[in-house]
């Protein structure tokens, strides 16, 4: 009797298991390819080359297997603002103290600068890879989105939008995902606007800390917790992906299973979000 018991209560447990994996045992796993020292920042490519800042404001490009590749050294301007690395041979650095944009190429190289302030252009504060291979920037005088080819040429100007605010000293993430553009800063609602600049709605997420992909769902970070919430079934689909109380610096892995982060110990760790779904 005490035998059929038991096996009767390993059934129960493997049924809950394969039915409920996300319950059991799903951390994040230290990954095996770390590149050098202790991690401050983190971009991850579409290709899956990582890039982290240096405290001399240094651009360390990383491969996928954790060797330093190559670099891009440049401490005469200031504190770097945003490192968009949408696409990798065409990476922006945005250097906010002197109003200038810096264009890598995938060897870290210089291809090109934009002194935005030779072209009149406002005071910016946020740039980003557009998904024609232009520069998205936000106009802080105007709360504006413009888009610059990477000569500085104009090639829209979106409306002003005065009745929106933005934090002066909270960091601003510009997303563009097919036809919309995602604006956010931490602790305040998500700006959404189309492809020529309009505002369209806002998606308030709070207590918004900071994006980790946008795409058909939004992961963000709020609470020391993943979340997703679903862009097309809002009322339906928003639910917690994980925990992240010691790991910081979330990204998407290109291939979009899994999560990687920084953990308290300044080292890469992973989280495998097929085993939540």
């Amino acid at each position: 009797m005490v035998r059929i018991y038991f096996v009767r209560y390993w059934l129960l447990l493997c049924i809950i298991w394969y039915v409920c994996p996300s319950s059991f045992g799903q951390v994040w796993q230290i990954l095996k390819n770390q590149p050098q020292g202790e991690i401050r920042s983190l971009e991850i490519d579409p290709l899956g080359n990582r890039y982290v800042i240096s405290d001399e404001m240094s651009v360390v490009k990383y491969k996928p297997d954790g060797q330093v590749w190559y670099a891009y050294h440049n401490n005469r301007l200031g504190k770097i603002g945003t490192l968009d690395t949408g696409n990798p041979f065409k990476i922006l650095v945005f250097y906010p103290q002197y109003q200038i944009l810096v264009i890598l190429d995938n060897t870290m190289s210089e291809s090109g600068r934009l002194y935005f302030e030779d072209f009149g252009i406002g005071n910016v504060c946020a740039v980003a890879i557009s998904d024609d291979n232009n520069i998205w920037i936000m106009e802080e005088s105007n709360i504006s989105l413009v888009k610059v080819g990477t000569d500085g040429s104009v090639l829209l100007k979106g409306n002003p939008n005065y009745n929106l605010s933005l934090e002066a000293n909270a960091p601003i993430f510009i997303h563009q995902r097919g036809k919309y553009l995602y604006v956010s800063q931490p602790e305040m609602p998500i700006q959404v606007f189309d492809v020529f600049g309009k505002w369209i709605k806002s998606i308030d997420l709070r207590p918004f800390e900071y994006p980790v992909y946008i795409d058909s769902h939004i992961y963000y970070v709020a609470n020391d917790t993943v979340y997703s919430y679903n862009l097309e079934l809002p009322e339906i689909d928003f639910r917690e992906v994980c925990t992240c109380k010691d790991v910081h610096l979330i990204q998407l892995d290109p291939n979009g299973k899994r999560l990687i982060g920084v953990n308290k110990e300044g080292k890469l760790s992973f989280f495998n979000l097929e085993s939540e779904k």
